[in-house]
């Protein structure tokens, strides 16, 4: 019980008792009578009623009425001793009472009748008194009371009259709630009564003889006048008077002779005040019947009103008609029938409202029903519009006493289910007619237990059999060769004993399965044939199998032709097999000698050449990446072609993958006058999921087609929201050019494997055939469409739509920069990309197609314009940004040395990073102490297992060439015998896999289960198929290196496997220009110009910003290394833009003290990317830029 619920409880409890002790201190001061015995005594009627209606609280009510006796009797003036002798008398009537009501059910039922209320007055307040009167007289003379008699009386009396009184109204308080009979008393009707009956009250008993005579008369007109509370209520206020007036001193008693004779004070006061509660207990005993009567005349009508709407919206007429046939009902359809209403219709004769002939139709089943029988029949009639109707009768008897008083007439619509049944009829004569069609099928239908119910001609033609002969007469089983069901029976249910061989025909039909698999069956004349049987359940409405259908195709031509399709596709996979063993070997056999070429190409690279050797190293590199670009095509699209090309889905950044497009693309286009533009809507998502590298292999492919066919113009990459919805977006990526265009011939073979325009294109601009093909493949495995729209010399648009899932994760880059930028370009469509790129950034972006006219204003905070519109007599203000092709020639020629280049096409990344190293974000360290530049593999030592010297040539200078040691062994066997003892000195192996005396796979076998060892194992080899990638996963090695050899890849590889990877990163990182997946020589070579280009500007601009600090010009100085920061974050040097960044906020803050160390700290930075630029493009290639 909740602590809220105990309190209520308390203070209910705390109220009781305040109840008891205020009747029986009143009672008390209202004794006249010797001993102080009371005359009225109202605390036995509250306790019987608590106990009543609280049965569970009746040792703490009993407590608390006994308690409170006891102190009023002590505040009275009685000794203790006398006063606690009250108690138990008390006690006991009040439980007695409690009990005799309790146990008749008369306790909270006393209103309901006048034989209750009497039997309620007879148990609650004559005969409990008895027992309380009886222990009282005899417990009270022992105190010096009044005689046993006379106390007895006195008890008796005043407790009865007490408990007549009071009981009532307490126990309607107690059972309904005060609230209720609060409601119920109303209490402008009551004064006036309570006035009176207490006025005559008053006079009668004081001045009238026969005083209670006069007290009638107002309390029984009360009586029928109020409601039951407020008679109960009445009754009490009229007790208390009377006992009050009797306790007065103006009330004479009349004298008594003996000591019974004090009851006759009392017997007139219940005369007095039981007759008016009878009355009332009466009155609403009429009341409540009355009540009842009326509900159920309203629920006998509310029974009519919903029996006669029933009736009337039956589909039927119906009608009553008596035994001299006249109406006596009819529903609505039937008054609409006979065109009357009800009244109109009601008496009137049957064959006034037929005429003769209808009448006629069915006179003689009046006949019968008015005999006693029942009848039921078809009747074609006409409804009032004319129409026929086919209606079906029913005329029931209303028999009574044997005797037929008239009939019921139902008669129901019946022309849709005759119309119906029509149907079903010309329905079952076309499905016969089909079944009997489909001569090329045998058609059996049988019932639940399996006996042939339907055998079509196709089953006749089939089988031999004719249907009469089969039709309820043949088991479907007799049909089947006995020995293939039993074998059936045996492999669906072997443990179920109850199949039976039909059991195990239709196991899984009867499970809802349609189960279809190849049967045996027999002939006629005994011979078997093949078919292919279908099996399904027959249900009724309500889902219960009633028979099973069978159909069943001669299958024996399907055989021999599975048979020759089985032999066929062996063959095939034979040869499939040969190819694969072809391209492997035929991989591998190129690769092995281009690893050497493409391997001493890289290695010249690093060593110093003149203009001319260089140009022949680029030649041979170029020729060679040419090769591998052919060969990697050709094993794509054997994997496609194989199925064997797999997806892989993660989270990517769109951007991202638009820049490494924009940087490959780039370096393509420049050598040709091309505007390159990227154009991504607005709404876009920027997170999305899927195979990235993928869709960079489809767009790179669609953009370098274009390129290859466009000499001058422009090329569009678009990419646009086609449709979102459920949580999907359908992207479409469009590539639009200005070239040559193709006319519908040309477009038709433009996807076709090995194939071009024509082979003029071929020997023109070169290539396989393959790109196009391969991206249409991939598109397709990610459930897109490409389209081409195109037209001779009016160039081509590819249109790729791919449904690509938003991605949830966040971007590596945050885009946003606050930047007010003026945007020059003549370009509508360049200048609406570039500016709603600015504006996705969070910047604001001013537009214009020509310069605006007089000067630049500062209040931008940058300016980008297009190359071709620069003019450097116009003064700029605002730092500069020039929107060029990255390897134009004008480029750091014309262009001021303080102007930053951003390459076309632009992107969302390229342009952020382009403003914000404008913006300035956070300074850096200028405390940091200087990283020592260090090889990548520095300390790591790798054990070389290649047996051509070549190769082993080529990988160890590459290795050395970033600090590796390398052992080299010429076969697998010398592996296993270096690693037998010394294999903790290796941090891992590279393994070639095709070697003399023991394979790579082999060693690797031994390595790992012979000697036990874990050290990573990298497959070094010239076969990339997938099924030499499985087999060297599964001897156990860990990864792959493919030949020919690129150095990136190889590093990037062996760093992920290493155990002690380099501390150091490199001064400046390029790959974003160019991914590790595509190498070019052409685009190697532009790429280095870039690198050397953008070198020699940058010391330029740091050798202008040390003269702007050595002459105190601070804001210059801010301004200059701004510039600089932007210029060097094409390469990504984020060591140097850390330290620019520093001198750029010391100076904008005038710190001159702190600047001399941030500034050689930036020196030495902008140094070390020199270097390295140096050791990357060859001291020549930088020196030539300068």
């Amino acid at each position: 019980m909740s602590r809220l619920a105990t309190q209520r409880r308390a203070l209910e409890l705390l109220a009781i008792f305040a109840g008891f002790f205020l009747l029986a201190l009143s009672a008390l001061w209202l004794a006249r009578q010797p001993g102080s015995i009371a005359i009225l005594w109202n605390v036995n009627a509250l306790l019987m009623a608590t106990l009543l209606t609280r049965p569970g609280r009746a040792v703490a009510l009993l407590g608390a009425a006994g308690l409170a006796i006891f102190l009023a009797n002590c505040l009275a003036g009685v000794p203790a001793a006398r006063a606690v002798l009250f108690v138990p008398p008390n006690l006991l009537e009040s439980l007695v009472g409690a009990w005799l009501l309790g146990r008749r059910g008369v306790g909270q039922a006393f209103d309901h009748s006048p034989e209750q209320w009497l039997t309620f007055l007879l148990l609650g307040c004559c005969v409990p008194p008895l027992a309380g009167a009886s222990l009282a007289a005899w417990l009270l003379p022992m105190a010096e009371s009044p005689s046993y008699l006379r106390t007895w009386s006195i008890w008796y009396a005043g407790s009865t009259v007490g408990s007549a009184s009071a009981l009532p109204l307490l126990l309607l308080v107690f059972r309904d709630g005060w609230q209720a009979v609060w409601r119920r008393v109303e209490w402008p009707r009551l004064l006036p009564f309570a006035l009176s009956a207490a006025g005559v009250c008053v006079l009668a008993l004081v001045y009238l003889p026969f005083s209670f005579i006069y007290m009638v008369l107002p309390l029984m007109m009360a009586a029928v006048t109020l409601s039951l509370e407020a008679m109960a209520l009445l009754v009490w206020l009229v007790s208390l008077v009377m006992a009050a007036v009797m306790a007065s001193p103006y009330f004479a008693a009349p004298p008594f002779s003996s000591d019974w004779q004090v009851l006759l004070i009392y017997a007139p006061m219940l005369l007095t005040l039981i007759p008016p509660l009878l009355l009332a207990v009466s009155r609403r005993q009429e009341r409540t019947r009355e009540r009842a009567r009326l509900q159920a005349e309203v629920a006998l009508d509310e029974s009519h009103r919903e029996l006669q709407v029933i009736i009337d919206n039956v589909p039927a007429m119906i009608g009553y008609w008596t035994a001299d046939e006249r109406n006596r009902f009819a529903n609505r359809a039937c008054q609409l029938w006979f065109g009357m209403d009800g009244a109109a219709l009601r008496g009137q004769s049957l064959r006034a409202v037929l005429d003769a002939k209808r009448y006629g139709r069915i006179a003689e089943h009046i006949s019968a029903v008015l005999a006693g029988e029942t009848r039921q029949f078809e009747l074609q009639l006409t409804d009032p519009e004319g129409a026929g109707r086919q209606a079906y009768v029913s005329f029931v008897p209303d028999r009574v006493a044997e005797q037929t008083c008239g009939f019921y007439s139902i008669v129901t619509d019946i022309t849709a289910l005759k119309q119906a049944q029509l149907a079903e009829h010309a329905a079952r004569k076309q499905l016969q007619a089909i079944i009997d069609s489909a001569s090329e099928f045998a058609i059996i239908a049988t019932d639940s237990s399996g006996l042939i119910e339907v055998f079509s001609t196709g089953a006749e033609r089939m089988l031999g059999y004719r249907a009469q002969d089969m039709e309820g007469r043949v088991p479907f089983v007799r049909l089947h060769e006995p020995g293939e069901l039993s074998r059936q029976h045996h492999a669906l249910a072997p443990a179920e004993a109850w199949f039976d061989g039909f059991g195990a025909l239709v196991a899984r039909a009867r499970h809802g399965v349609a189960d279809r698999r190849e049967w045996t069956l027999v002939r006629q004349d005994g011979s078997p044939i093949a078919v292919d049987l279908v099996m399904t359940a027959i249900r009724d409405q309500e889902g219960a199998i009633t028979g099973f259908l069978g159909i069943a195709h001669d299958t024996s031509a399907q055989r021999q032709l599975r048979e020759f399709l089985t032999s066929a596709k062996e063959q095939a996979e034979q040869a499939s097999q040969a190819k694969s063993s072809f391209l492997a070997n035929m991989s591998h056999e190129i690769r092995t000698p281009l690893n050497a070429v493409l391997g001493l190409a890289q290695l010249l690279e690093h060593t110093a050449l003149s203009a001319v050797q260089r140009d022949y190293l680029t030649k041979i590199s170029g020729a060679g990446h040419s090769l591998l670009g052919i060969l990697n095509d050709v094993l794509d699209f054997s994997k496609i072609e194989a199925g064997r090309m797999e997806l892989y889905a993660a989270p990517y950044e769109l951007d991202s993958v638009l820049t490494a497009v924009a940087g490959i693309i780039g370096i393509g286009a420049a050598d040709k006058p091309l505007r390159l533009i990227i154009d991504v809507a607005a709404d876009v998502p920027q997170m999305l999921e899927g195979d990235a590298p993928r869709l960079q292999q489809i767009l790179i492919n669609l953009c370098g087609n274009a390129i290859k066919f466009t000499e001058r113009g422009r090329i569009v990459l678009s990419v646009k929201v086609a449709t979102a919805a459920m949580g999907e977006a359908k992207l479409v990526f469009s590539v639009m050019d200005t070239g040559i265009g193709m006319d519908q011939q040309q477009q038709q073979r433009l996807f076709t494997a090995f194939s071009q325009v024509d082979g003029s294109m071929t020997r023109r601009f070169g290539g396989t055939g393959l790109g196009l093909a391969i991206s249409r493949r991939l598109v397709e495995l990610m459930e897109g469409t490409i389209d081409l729209t195109s037209t001779p010399g009016g160039g081509s648009t590819f249109a790729v739509r791919l449904p690509l899932r938003p991605s949830l994760a966040s971007p590596r880059e945050a885009v946003g920069v606050a930047a007010r930028v003026l945007l020059i370009d003549r370009d509508n469509h360049s200048r609406a990309a570039v500016a709603g790129l600015i504006t996705r950034a969070g910047g604001y972006c001013e537009a214009h197609g020509d310069m605006p006219p007089g000067p630049l204003a500062e209040h931008y905070d940058a300016v980008l314009i297009d190359s071709s519109q620069f003019d450097p007599g116009r003064p700029v203000a605002a730092p500069l940004i020039i929107l060029a092709n990255p390897f134009d020639p004008r480029a750091r020629v014309e262009w001021p040395s303080s102007a930053q280049l951003l390459a076309r096409p632009v992107t969302q990344g390229t342009l952020s990073r382009a403003l914000r190293a404008l913006m300035s974000a956070a300074p850096a360290d200028a405390g940091t102490a200087m990283e020592q530049p260090s090889a990548r593999l520095a300390g790591i030592r790798i054990l070389l297992a290649e047996d051509n010297a070549l190769n082993q040539l080529v990988a160890c200078e590459l290795l050395r060439y970033e600090g590796a040691l390398i052992d080299v062994v010429d076969d697998g066997q010398q592996a296993i015998e270096r690693l037998r003892g010394h294999a903790d000195d290796y941090a891992l192996v590279l393994m070639d896999v095709q070697m003399p005396v023991m394979d790579g796979v082999a060693a690797t076998q031994v390595i790992r289960h012979q000697l036990g060892l874990t050290l990573p194992i990298l497959a070094m080899t010239a076969g990339v198929l997938e099924i030499e990638r499985h087999a060297c996963l599964q001897a156990g090695m860990n990864d792959f290196i493919a030949k020919p050899l690129e150095l990136p890849q190889m590093l990037a590889t062996i760093l992920r496997w290493a155990a002690a990877p380099p501390a150091s990163t490199s001064a400046f990182d390029v790959s974003h220009l160019m991914p590790a997946d595509v190498a070019d020589p052409q685009r190697l070579r532009r790429l280095r110009a870039l690198v050397a280009s953008t070198l020699q500007v940058a010391m330029e601009q740091a050798a202008s910003a040390h003269q702007h600090w050595e002459a105190g010009r601070f804001d210059d100085l801010a301004r200059g290394y701004r510039t600089l920061r932007a210029t060097m974050d094409t390469l990504h040097a984020e060591q140097f833009a850390s330290a620019a960044l520093a001198v750029e906020r010391a100076a904008g803050a005038a710190q001159g003290t702190g600047l001399p160390g941030l500034m050689a700290l930036a020196e030495q930075r902008l140094r070390e990317c020199e270097a390295l630029a140096v050791a990357w493009c060859g001291a020549g290639a930088v020196a030539a830029q300068r």
